[in-house]
């Protein structure tokens, strides 16, 4: 079980939010604060020296495994080149590099920025996309993309996902992103929202507002509510977390950074750890119960706990509550964790002495 960090000063649970939300804001707003951390939505660097994500292979842009560092398809040639006796060192230097394949959104159309793009290969919408083929296969056209997408005019933009917790563009006007679109599918599309089949055809081309039916709107509603967000590579997505738990895990992986011995942290692991927070609509990490969950967001968890200690508990709250937090008075040791708890100590003078 989780135990749960002391309220500031004995102050009401709703003021207690509210203080340590001051706390972090100020931190996190100050100068020395990583930038790359202030995001909701956070994005990675695949070789980031402490949340390193890609493949070893220099330019490769697929993600790695998280105990080889390799990519699937570098991990499985570096097995039969092992198997040779190969050096590792010369495999990276030999290796071709890939270009991303899944886990990764395709980008903006390059013809209408406000619609995503619906394939990596030609980087248009599905809209742009379908015209090129017409165009295409025309005899008497000459296939020139280039110039194609330069004769082009933009169509307007369906916003952004309406499942709350996605910032990725809408691709029609049912309002959910191609990947949102694909679960709501699978999921058997409850609520029943539906658009007209021949919706461009009929409305958009002349201009028309595309209807959206929904035959039960809450439940509609409640699976958008309910529906965490598409998984990216070297993403952490903190969208929709309670404002106090985003700012914690913010913190959390900065000071994480900034240890001298940080741990391995795979950022899989830490986007669970936010779905958990999510799905369960925790106000704290200190109300983080990850009972079940996987080691690692396990150990994730009870690390940003630990460091929150730091600045949630004053000395005089850890010495009531039987332990010493080293780092209130600037110590703080290699390869150890900062608390020293005394709570086996039972008698009060003899602790209250150590």
């Amino acid at each position: 079980m989780t135990t749960a960090l002391p309220l500031l000063s004995g102050a009401a649970p709703d003021r207690t939010v509210r203080d340590r939300l001051e706390i972090l804001t100020a931190l996190i707003a100050a100068p020395s604060f990583d930038p790359l951390f202030r995001d909701e939505i956070i994005q990675i660097p695949g070789q980031h020296p402490i949340f390193t994500w890609g493949c070893q292979v220099p330019q490769c842009e697929r993600p790695g495994y998280e105990a080889s560092r390799l990519c699937a398809t570098h991990d499985r040639q570096w097995h039969s080149a092992h198997a040779r006796g190969e050096r590792k060192a010369v495999f990276l230097a030999s290796a071709e590099a890939l270009s991303a394949h899944q886990g990764f959104a395709y980008g903006r159309c390059r013809v209408c920025p406000g619609r995503p793009a619906h394939t990596r290969e030609l980087l248009l919408c599905e809209r742009h996309e379908h015209l090129w083929s017409v165009f295409c296969r025309d005899e008497t056209a000459t296939p020139d993309l280039e110039q194609w997408v330069a004769d082009q005019s933009a169509f307007h933009s369906f916003g952004t996902c309406r499942v709350p917790a996605c910032a990725e563009l809408s691709v029609s006007p049912l309002g959910l992103c191609l990947g949102h679109r694909h679960r709501y599918n699978l999921d058997g599309r409850p609520g029943g929202a539906t658009i007209p089949q021949a919706w461009r055809r009929v409305y958009e081309d002349r201009g028309c507002p595309v209807p959206v039916n929904i035959e039960d709107e809450p439940t509609y509603a409640q699976w958008r509510a309910r529906t965490g967000p598409l998984f990216r590579a070297g993403q952490i997505n903190l969208k929709m977390l309670r404002p106090l738990v985003r700012a914690e895990i913010q913190w959390g992986l900065f000071a994480h950074t900034q240890e001298a011995d940080p741990g391995y942290w795979a950022i899989t692991s830490v986007q669970r750890l936010a779905a958990v927070c999510r799905e369960r609509g925790f106000d704290s990490l200190a109300d983080a119960d990850t009972d079940g969950e996987h080691h690692q967001v396990r150990t994730i968890a009870r690390s940003l706990r630990g460091t929150l200690q730091v600045l949630y508990a004053t000395p005089e709250e850890t010495k009531e509550a039987g332990y010493i937090e080293t780092e209130h008075f600037g110590r703080r040791f290699p390869r150890s964790v900062s608390r020293i708890d005394l709570t086996a100590v039972s008698q009060p003078w003899l602790r209250d002495l150590l």
